[in-house]
């Protein structure tokens, strides 16, 4: 079994914080897990997870079931963001109510794996490795120095003296996004996919940088600690999905929520699925739409919704922006702090409501939001 993803790629505080505490009905992409995880928190009655792969559902599965049976220090153990040894990994694994398919494929892996922690071990999380390492070539030392600065006083004083090396790791990132645009063009035919220019992606991640210095420290962030120093400490940079603060209130929603996995395509499934949802969080998949299909995404997402029902994707910056239809409207501006804070670089965040009849209101609209966000 290989992952696309094992790790967090998305600051998941954002859609939890999107979504109306008790809701109906949501529906989630699967991913790796994590991004479903802190979901929980706003105790939806029912959760729909979907993904085109059998591997990232039968992740997502194997991390709700750990929610479910296992105590925080020995969820952390389990997923690797603590250390165990291969045996208490391995009984731990035991405790979880799996389906016989995912409870077989997880097994082959960690079998395979010798019991080592999951985390970092998909094809994103290397590709992520490699633009760090390159970057680390180039400046060995960012990692002590990065670690020891213990305000934004002092990590903002660090920028000033690195703006030049970070120049080269926007450089390497422009260097990947570009080949990987080519490629898709080529090998996919994704020709959705906005070719800007080398010198757009270049300055977009230079911005992206320097906010990041700016507003907030590097090595408590989950994802620019990985590709900035090259390590990951849960213990400084917590995803939210092993958020001490929620844990014990997503397990017990989890335990309560009806939860269902689906592998199918999302255009698909949201033709036959009229007025079911009341939340969908579609990560980045647009991404991944032809360009014949974006229409139709955008069609199916619609019907699919129920009024004043909400849609929340994200694009990289690679991407084109897709247009709103009649009946869902573009609601971006009025969550624009929420936005803001999102820590996970080189995604636009875009939010939709389905409109009624009469275009009622939306309660999400006067809900406080969570602390991190307040």
């Amino acid at each position: 079994m290989k992952f696309e993803y094992t790790f967090a790629n998305e600051d998941s505080y954002t859609e939890q914080s999107l979504l109306p505490k008790q809701s109906e009905h949501v529906l989630a992409i699967a991913g790796s897990g994590s991004r479903v995880i802190p979901l929980f928190a706003k105790m939806p009655e029912k959760l729909t997870c979907i993904d085109s792969s059998q591997q990232q559902l039968a992740l997502t599965e194997f991390r709700i079931e750990a929610l479910r049976a296992l105590e925080y220090v020995e969820f952390c153990k389990l997923l690797g963001y603590q250390y165990a040894q291969p045996d208490e990994r391995k009984k731990l694994f035991e405790k979880l109510s799996l389906t016989t398919q995912t409870e077989k494929s997880l097994g082959e892996f960690f079998r395979r794996t010798g019991w080592q922690s999951l985390l970092f071990s998909g094809a994103w999380e290397l590709k992520l490795a490699n633009s760090a390492r390159l970057f680390r070539l180039s400046y060995p030392d960012l990692s002590k120095k990065l670690i020891n600065c213990d305000s934004l006083e002092s990590q903002k004083l660090l920028y000033l003296s690195l703006r030049r090396k970070l120049k080269l790791m926007a450089f390497f990132l422009t260097l990947s996004v570009t080949l990987t645009v080519l490629l898709k063009k080529l090998m996919l035919r994704r020709t959705h996919l906005s070719w800007s220019s080398p010198g757009h992606f270049y300055r977009f991640f230079t911005q992206s940088i320097s906010h990041a210095f700016e507003n907030f420290l590097i090595k408590n962030n989950f994802y620019y600690s990985a590709l900035l120093t090259g390590s990951y400490k849960s213990n400084q940079a917590p995803t939210a999905e092993i958020d001490g603060k929620y844990f014990s209130l997503c397990k017990k929603a989890a335990k309560a929520c009806r939860i269902t996995y689906i592998n199918s395509d999302i255009i698909e499934h949201c033709e036959k699925a009229h007025n079911k949802y009341n939340f969908i969080s579609l990560s980045n998949v647009p991404d991944y739409l032809k360009e014949s299909d974006s229409h139709n995404f955008m069609n199916s997402l619609e019907k699919s919704l129920t009024e004043n029902g909400i849609l929340v994707y994200r694009r990289s910056i690679t991407s084109q922006s897709h247009s709103a239809l009649r009946r869902l409207i573009s609601v971006s501006e009025e969550f624009a702090p929420v936005i803001r804070r999102d820590t996970t670089p080189f995604y636009n965040i875009y939010i939709y409501r389905k409109t009624g009849p009469k275009d009622f209101k939306n309660e999400l609209l006067h809900q406080p939001l969570i602390p991190e966000y307040a």
